[in-house]
C-alpha cells in the first residue's frame, strides 16, 4: 500500500508539471484502477487520449479500465483494437492481445478470443498469464483438452496457480469479469 501511495504521489507530481503529458495520465489511471477507483481511472485514460489521440497506451489503458473496472467488454475491445492498429510493433503488444482475448471471450466471441490468445502466447515471455487467458478461451470454445494443456503450461511457470491465488491477484477486477474468467478455468480443472 505504501508503494502504491508513493507511485501515486509521483504521478500526481508529473501531471502537475505537465498536464498534457499522456504517460503521467496513463500511470495515474492504472494506479487508480488497481486501487478500485474505476471512474477516476477512466477519466485519467480519457484525458491521456484527449491530449494525445494517437497514444496507443492511452487506448490500451482506457480499454483496461472499461473492461476490468466496468465489465464493458464491447467498448474496451474497440480501444484494444485501436491500440494494436496505432502501434503494431509495440514490444508489449502481447498484453493487448491478452486483453482482446479476454474481452472477446466475455462477449461470447470464442473463435476471436482463441485467435487473440494464441497471438499473446506466441510472444516469448515468462508470464503464466498468456497461457491462462488462452486456457479460458479454449474452454469457452469447447476445446477442453487444449484448454487443460495451456493450463498445465501456466502451472509450469506459476506453480502455486489456483482459484484462490487468482482471486487474490485479480481482486480489483469487476466481479462479473473475474467470475466469468474463473468459471472457464474451473472447467479446465483449476482448483
Amino acid at each position: 500500500q505504501r508503494l502504491l501511495q508513493e507511485a501515486r504521489q509521483t504521478a500526481e507530481t508529473a501531471m502537475s508539471l505537465d498536464p498534457d503529458e499522456p504517460l503521467s495520465r496513463f500511470v495515474s489511471g492504472r494506479l487508480c484502477l488497481l486501487d478500485g477507483q474505476v471512474d477516476l481511472a477512466v477519466a485519467h485514460m480519457q484525458a491521456a487520449i484527449a491530449t494525445a489521440p494517437n497514444y496507443a497506451g492511452g487506448h490500451y489503458g482506457l480499454g483496461l479500465a472499461l473492461y476490468l473496472g466496468k465489465a464493458d467488454a464491447e467498448q474496451a475491445l474497440a480501444h484494444f483494437d485501436y491500440a494494436v492498429r496505432l502501434n503494431p510493433r509495440n514490444p508489449m503488444i502481447w498484453a493487448t492481445y491478452e486483453k482482446q482475448c479476454c474481452a472477446h471471450r466475455f462477449l461470447g466471441q470464442f473463435d476471436e478470443a482463441i485467435i487473440a490468445g494464441m497471438r499473446a502466447r506466441s510472444f516469448s515471455n515468462d508470464s503464466f498469464r498468456p497461457h491462462l487467458y488462452l486456457s479460458a478461451a479454449l474452454a469457452a470454445g469447447g476445446r477442453l483438452a487444449d484448454s487443460k494443456s495451456e493450463l498445465r503450461k501456466a502451472h509450469q511457470i506459476q506453480s502455486d496457480l489456483s482459484i484462490s491465488f487468482l482471486k487474490e491477484q485479480f481482486s480489483s477486477q469487476h466481479s462479473d469479469v473475474l467470475n466469468d474468467f474463473l468459471g472457464w478455468l474451473r472447467k479446465a480443472d483449476l482448483e
